[in-house]
């Protein structure tokens, strides 16, 4: 991939955006740093239908789409269950 890809620098631009918010960052500082304006929906061709943001020490996932947010359990997400927080 070249290095002036639109793609690989969407995602070098939320690198930097979550380098800012510190660490160690909550699930809520992460998803609000990724989906400001400026970081989500930069052009026509680029869009983000779903955010995840995940907190392994918490055991948690955070995602948005274009509803509100859920939040459930990380460990029983990746065996393909939904249990909320």
């Amino acid at each position: 991939m070249p290095d002036d890809d639109e793609w690989l620098q969407e995602s070098r631009n939320r690198l930097a955006v979550l380098h800012g918010c510190g660490t160690p960052a909550t699930a809520d500082e992460a998803l609000a740093a990724l989906r400001m304006p400026g970081v989500l929906g930069r052009s026509d061709e680029m869009w983000t239908f779903v955010t995840a943001v995940v907190d392994t020490a918490a055991d948690e996932v955070l995602l948005a789409g274009s509803g509100a947010p859920w939040r459930g359990r990380w460990s029983a997400f990746t065996r393909g269950e939904r249990v909320p927080l």
